[in-house]
Order: C-alpha cells, then sequence, then structure tokens
C-alpha cells in the first residue's frame, strides 16, 4: 500500500509538469528520488533502499527512467530499472495515456517483472468515455 500511495504521488507530479510543459512548449529534465521499503513476494524477503527518476517532459508527453538499489533482510542486492512513457492532453477535453515497464534483479539476475498500462479519454463536459487499465503498478510476475 506504501508503494501504490508512492506512485500515485509521483505521478501527481508528473501530470503536474507535463501541464506545466505543455504551457511552456520547451522540453524539460528533471531528477527525483526517494526511499522505498517493503516486502517482496518474489524475493521473499523485505527489501529497502533507494528509487529515482529522470522525467522529460515535451508537447504534453513525458518519458520517466527508473532506478532502484536495494538491500534484502538476507543481506543480498537487488536492482530495478523501468521506464514509464505517458501523454497528456489538457482543456475541457482530456486524453491521458501511461505505459509502464520494470524488471527487477537479483544479483544481476532477473527475477521479477512488472507492466502497467492506463488509458483515459474524458470529453468537453467532463464525462470519462473510454477507460481501459491493465495490470498494475505493484503487481510483479515472478520468473
Amino acid at each position: 500500500m506504501k508503494t501504490l500511495k508512492i506512485l500515485l504521488a509521483f505521478f501527481v507530479v508528473l501530470v503536474l509538469a507535463v501541464g506545466n510543459t505543455n504551457a511552456q512548449d520547451k522540453k524539460t529534465t528533471e531528477t527525483y528520488s526517494w526511499q522505498w521499503e517493503g516486502y517482496m513476494p518474489c524475493a521473499n524477503e523485505d527489501i529497502s533502499g533507494e528509487e529515482s527518476c529522470v522525467v522529460t517532459t515535451w508537447d504534453g508527453k513525458y518519458k520517466c527512467w527508473y532506478e532502484g538499489t536495494y538491500t534484502g533482510s538476507s543481506g543480498k542486492t537487488y536492482t530495478m530499472s523501468a521506464f514509464e512513457n505517458g501523454s497528456y492532453m489538457g482543456g475541457k477535453a482530456s486524453n491521458e495515456t501511461f505505459i509502464f515497464k520494470s524488471v527487477l534483479k537479483c544479483e544481476g539476475v532477473p527475477i521479477a517483472i512488472g507492466s502497467y498500462k492506463f488509458h483515459i479519454t474524458i470529453n468537453a463536459n467532463g464525462q470519462i468515455t473510454a477507460e481501459k487499465e491493465k495490470g498494475a503498478w505493484w503487481e510483479w510476475v515472478c520468473l
């Protein structure tokens, strides 16, 4: 649940950054870092460490490259790499699409992958006309 709260907060920041970039119509790059800890089912242990994301926004689009380095309660080292692509069209009508893919490795060997896709279309009256979701930010497929 903690991971979900962190990711939701992060997406709010991204949407605000994308909206700001649209108004300025220029390319920007920023880096965000945070601490993460929690139970990883694919590793069967608690892990903790630091994650970061380099976000580039331009013309209603953004790309985020994630990296994470963690230590498990057993002392093993874990790394995570992921990318997220998104687009946002603001105004009275809105169209948003997010695609997130990630790989978790234990001491260099892939042990889990994650994938999430989300799309929503809102018409000029503020009504949702299309909404699709596949996967979840916090769900991993163990390898």
